[in-house]
């Protein structure tokens, strides 16, 4: 058994920052030249039939009853809706390991898309619970609806969200918006709906734009990406998990928000103290913050950002041991403000 200090040249990581900064400054820029008048109105009906088109609901159009616009909703419910909005919950990850890293969830489904919204940034990562079964705030539906399409206002009070909300056509005025009462399923659907006239979020037209205005954003004929091989010190090896997107759009203000896995296989019993993230490209320290280290859903690390020399060094609580010929993935989380 020996302990050593890896030091990973993250360069698919180093490439997913860029993209998200690219991303951010763009969604910044776009948001600010909507005026409210362009803003799409959705009643109820209209806005269920919209996400049932988009196929983030079931299509109940042929009885609009079924789709019980006046009742209230569970967090698991929003959570569900939301996920499927920002495209997270897709036939892409079906085959999601739950990890349990919620204490009060027992369904999969819900344990499946709890988790992936909380790696994507649409639900705080940091809590160990999730309250499933409770009703779904208007506060909560609204941060959910902003969020699945990466909205996400600077100011998370009531008052902040509202006026966002507000600004962005999606309610008439934030003096009303009651963030403590129980949201219905229309007004939630309503919302979402609406959130998605002016997503943020980046889509295979955006990543096109960013590639114009950014080339060194894109290899192999305009996708971003990197290597699958990261280089470490010692008797491992280290690689890129395939659950690792090559590109990620993140909101701005999320937090613990999963960008990166990496694998680490050991031909000799080993224990790892901590390890060294390296960033690079166009974001700076304005852009990310809070890096952590997670493992099966438990953070390892404190969160921490990076030096002036634009190097986080992260120490694993207590040592991780890895047995020989065994492996283990590490989930890279950080902030962005």
């Amino acid at each position: 058994m020996f302990a050593a200090n890896f030091i990973f040249y993250f360069f698919s990581m180093r490439q997913t920052l860029r993209q998200i900064v690219a991303v951010l400054a763009l969604a910044g820029l776009a948001m600010s030249l909507v005026p409210n008048a362009l803003a799409a109105t959705y009643t109820d009906l209209s806005a269920a039939n919209k996400l049932a088109t988009a196929g983030v609901i079931v299509d109940k159009s042929a009885t609009p009853a079924d789709y019980r616009l006046g009742d209230t909703l569970l967090r698991q419910e929003g959570v569900g809706v939301a996920g499927k909005a920002l495209g997270i919950l897709n036939e892409a990850n079906e085959d999601y390991t739950c990890m349990n890293k919620f204490s009060d969830i027992s369904e999969a489904w819900v344990c499946r898309a709890a988790e992936l919204a909380a790696k994507a940034g649409l639900t705080n990562a940091s809590n160990s619970t999730f309250r499933p079964k409770d009703n779904l705030t208007k506060y909560e539906a609204m941060l959910f609806a902003l969020r699945s399409s990466c909205m996400v206002p600077e100011d998370k009070s009531v008052s902040g969200v509202a006026a966002y909300a507000a600004d962005a056509g999606i309610i008439t005025t934030a003096a009303s918006f009651n963030g403590t009462a129980a949201a219905t399923r229309g007004e939630f659907f309503r919302y979402v709906a609406t959130a998605m006239e002016d997503s943020a979020c980046g889509d295979t037209e955006d990543e096109d734009v960013l590639c114009t205005l950014f080339p060194d954003l894109c290899v192999d004929g305009g996708d971003t990406g990197g290597g699958d091989e990261t280089p470490a010190d010692g008797d491992v090896e280290v690689s890129l998990s395939d659950e690792t997107p090559a590109g990620r759009t993140l909101p701005k203000g999320a937090n613990g928000v999963w960008v990166a896995s990496y694998v680490i296989e050991a031909s000799d019993d080993t224990t790892i103290s901590g390890v060294t993230l390296s960033r690079e490209g166009l974001s700076d320290d304005g852009d990310t913050t809070g890096f952590a280290i997670l493992v099966d859903g438990v953070r390892m690390t404190d969160s921490k950002d990076e030096n002036s020399d634009d190097e986080v060094t992260l120490t694993l609580t207590g040592g991780l041991d890895i047995d020989a010929g065994d492996s283990v993935t590490l989930d890279v989380v950080l902030d962005t403000d």
